[in-house]
């Protein structure tokens, strides 16, 4: 089997072969005396069900598709996948995915503003959620940039990177430079609408910086995790981050500043990704309904050590919650299926 990540700023895929089965969990409901209870929903948005994707094993390989689709339904049945779940969190306005992404080692989109956790699989196929500091870099020929900012609109930030996934037009701003690579070569030091095929156009300030960088010149995206020697092959960026080593984060308090309160204490819908050994499973909970409320963080996180879970973190949730099994929502989305720009999807090896 397999699991693909998808986000239509043109559509990306993560792809993983798995020893994988999906089926309704209803064990979540009749957990917990639960009651109606919708909230209001943050900036970025949520949704729910107890539904559970299984997957185990490590040394798998991932791959990337493109579409459009805004659904995970319609993501599942154009790519014939098994099953599927909503992904990160996204700016509601320009659709763009937040966080950072990284898909056959190929940065998506950039680390969010401060640090925040994020599911990886490595090279090797070893899967881990991290919290940890990251820093990208840019090199193009002898001249080393710190990147700011991937696939965005942004104003901000001294260097923006657009790769060829960026369906939108390059934004064209007359206090920038623009650099073209291709194939890991400066190919151009002109504007261009996109970015070719295999490269990235770099978006940089203030003027004259350009000028130690020349035609042919090597060019390199690194990613540097601190204190994570691994390579990382492909990840998304989510939170709060649940449990780390078998019990709940220490940091709760801080994730309530950091995310806002009614996030982890509020009984809402949860997507969730959660690691126990030799074995990776999804979960979407239901909620703001009569039915299923939802569940707090801490109610989580206790459901999540009951079932010998060791690591676990939040994907975007609320009404974004979404599980697909054979192309049909099983969860109960409030407001209906939801059209969000990341899923990941379990397909057929």
């Amino acid at each position: 089997m397999t699991l693909i990540m998808y986000t239509d700023t043109k559509g990306l895929a993560i792809q993983t072969p798995l020893v994988t089965r999906a089926e309704k969990v209803t064990k979540l409901r009749k957990l917990l005396s639960l009651q109606a209870s919708r909230t209001a929903e943050k900036k970025w948005r949520r949704s729910p069900s107890s539904s559970e994707p299984r997957m185990g094993g490590s040394g798998q390989r991932m791959s990337v598709y493109q579409l459009t689709s805004p659904q995970v339904s319609a993501m599942a049945k154009r790519n014939t996948a098994y099953a599927g779940i909503n992904g990160c969190y996204f700016d509601t306005v320009t659709n763009f995915p937040i966080g950072i992404l990284i898909k056959d080692g190929k940065l998506l989109s950039e680390p969010y503003y401060y640090p925040r956790p994020y599911f990886v699989q490595t090279s090797d196929g070893k899967y881990a959620i991290l919290n940890l500091d990251q820093e990208i870099q840019l090199s193009l020929g002898a001249s080393l940039f710190l990147v700011k900012g991937v696939n965005k609109f942004s104003k901000n930030g001294d260097v923006i990177i657009y790769t060829e996934e960026f369906s939108q037009q390059i934004p064209r701003q007359g206090d920038r430079e623009y650099v073209v690579v291709e194939n890991n070569r400066v190919i151009s030091k002109e504007y261009a609408i996109r970015a070719p095929r295999n490269g990235y156009v770099v978006m940089l300030s203030p003027i004259g910086v350009s000028k130690y960088v020349k035609i042919g010149d090597s060019a390199e995206i690194r990613t540097i995790v601190s204190g994570y020697p691994y390579e990382i092959q492909f990840a998304i960026e989510g939170g709060p981050q649940i449990l780390e080593g078998g019990k709940l984060i220490s940091s709760v308090d801080t994730e309530k500043v950091r995310y806002g309160e009614r996030l982890l204490t509020a009984r809402t819908p949860r997507t969730v990704v959660a690691i126990a050994p030799n074995k990776l499973v999804f979960i979407v909970i239901d909620g703001y309904q009569s039915s299923s409320a939802g569940l707090t963080i801490e109610e989580l996180a206790s459901f999540l050590i009951s079932k010998g879970f060791t690591d676990a973190m939040c994907l975007d949730g609320g009404s974004s919650s979404t599980m697909v099994v054979k192309s049909r929502v099983v969860n109960n989305p409030p407001g209906g299926e939801p059209e969000i720009p990341v899923g990941l999807l379990v397909k057929p090896k």
